[in-house]
């Protein structure tokens, strides 16, 4: 008797959300193995995830700013560049209430 349903996968990881993403951070960490500290792998692992946040749309929630201008906040906060999200948040309040006075 010929089956209609899909071959059962065995592999419990696939049925993972966070496993299946985790996944896809491995095949992009692949071809840039050789890391010489865990200070450099922590940068370049922070960085794939970063990215891959901003382009699934994950990040939204914590851009300040819409658009680009936004999302390159956020990068710098993430690696600690530029002010914090708090310090850049009081800064638009006060640019808005000195605007409105």
């Amino acid at each position: 008797m010929i089956s209609l349903s899909p071959p059962t996968i065995c592999n419990s990881a696939l049925n993972n959300v966070i496993e299946a993403d985790h996944g896809k951070l491995k095949i992009l960490i692949k071809p840039v193995r050789g890391f010489k500290s865990i200070p450099t792998a922590y940068a370049t692992i922070k960085g794939f995830e970063v990215m891959r946040a901003l382009r699934k749309g994950q990040a939204r929630p914590w851009c300040l700013q819409p658009g680009i201008r936004g999302e390159v906040r956020l990068v710098e906060r993430a690696f600690g560049i530029g002010p914090s999200a708090l310090t850049e948040a009081m800064g638009m309040l006060n640019h808005h209430f000195a605007a409105a006075a």
